[in-house]
């Protein structure tokens, strides 16, 4: 992917603030970012449908993407910062979900051949993406069980609820302007 010093440069600031990139040393994200590739869609447009065989990693740089069933049930919203698709990354199955670009949206892609090219000359950053995608995959089932036992239990009733905190899928980085592309 050709790029000015400046994106490279914001790249890399978006790296350092996901939780897949934790542990990485400074001189090991160009490393990462050259197996990146960098695209864009218009709102409305369709990334992946469920059925698809697309093992990518996809990292949201702006815009908002949804996750829908085939019944066009939303499943989640995604916001700057967080990633999707790493479980077809890993495990080459076909997509589970439709993603389609709420708004406009940037995008980097991490194909699975790239990855493991990366990941085969470079073992210490393949550990560390390997054991943060782990531990991001665990958080999400996770975050599923709690949400399936929730359904079971009746509504409280309450005069005053309290409001729910933000679910931890959220990034946890803080995202300005300047991380904008």
């Amino acid at each position: 992917m050709h790029l000015t010093e400046q994106e490279k440069l914001k790249i890399i600031r978006v790296f350092k603030k996901l939780p897949i990139f934790f542990g990485l040393r400074e001189n090991e994200y160009d490393f990462v970012r050259a197996a990146c590739s960098h695209t864009s869609y218009l709102e409305g447009s369709t990334i992946f449908n469920k059925g698809d065989g697309s093992p990518c990693l996809y990292i949201l740089l702006t815009g908002e993407v949804e996750l829908r069933t085939e019944k066009e049930e939303l499943i989640h919203k995604l916001h700057p910062g967080e990633i999707f698709g790493e479980i077809g990354l890993i495990t080459q199955q076909k997509r589970t979900a439709t993603a389609i670009a709420k708004t406009g949206v940037t995008l980097l892609i991490i194909k699975s051949e790239d990855l493991n090219l990366l990941l085969g000359k470079n073992p210490r950053i393949s550990s560390i993406i390997m054991r943060n995608i782990t531990q991001h995959l665990a958080n999400h089932i996770v975050r599923m069980n709690k949400a399936a036992s929730l359904e079971h239990i009746p509504p409280r009733q309450e005069s005053n609820p309290v409001p729910s905190s933000p679910g931890s899928s959220q990034f946890p980085g803080s995202w300005d302007e300047s991380d904008d592309f």
